[in-house]
């Protein structure tokens, strides 16, 4: 019985760790008032036999400038990258126009106003957003377009 007691402790007060390994394989930075750093990142569970990638962006939150507040997004797929893509594309067209667009999307939210002239809004879930300029949305879109999943 002692022996069982201890085995069983024994084994409870393991920790199980997964063994996971985030490889970056291609990085983009961008900084402005923003500092947007994105990656496309290949993630390895050597526990299942399996991977993953996605493109994660991560920028300070436009509203404060002077505490780290940074707003993240993730593109799980490449459904989803290209869906981010054509959304900034066709709000890119809209720049200087007397419009308001915005899309919507799960894990993301972009904009475009007729108060803000050459200025394309990106959002995350939470609200956070940073704001790209025409010449920031050409290297940031000249970036994401050479990721294949």
């Amino acid at each position: 019985m002692k022996t069982l007691l201890l085995t069983l402790v024994a084994l409870i007060s393991i920790n199980v760790i997964a063994q996971i390994e985030r490889v970056t394989l291609s990085e983009f930075k961008l900084l402005s008032s923003s500092q947007l750093q994105c990656k496309l990142t290949n993630v390895i569970d050597y526990d299942n036999n399996d991977s993953s990638k996605h493109v994660s962006l991560v920028f300070q939150n436009f509203k404060y400038q002077h505490i780290s507040d940074n707003g993240v997004i993730i593109l799980p797929n490449q459904e989803e990258l290209n869906s981010f893509i054509k959304d900034l594309s066709i709000l890119y067209s809209k720049l200087n126009t007397e419009s308001n667009l915005e899309f919507n999307r799960e894990n993301y939210t972009v904009a475009y106003y007729d108060f803000a002239k050459n200025k394309i809004y990106i959002l995350d879930t939470d609200g956070k957003y940073m704001i790209l300029n025409k010449e920031q949305y050409t290297k940031l879109v000249n970036w994401l377009n050479t990721i294949n999943f």
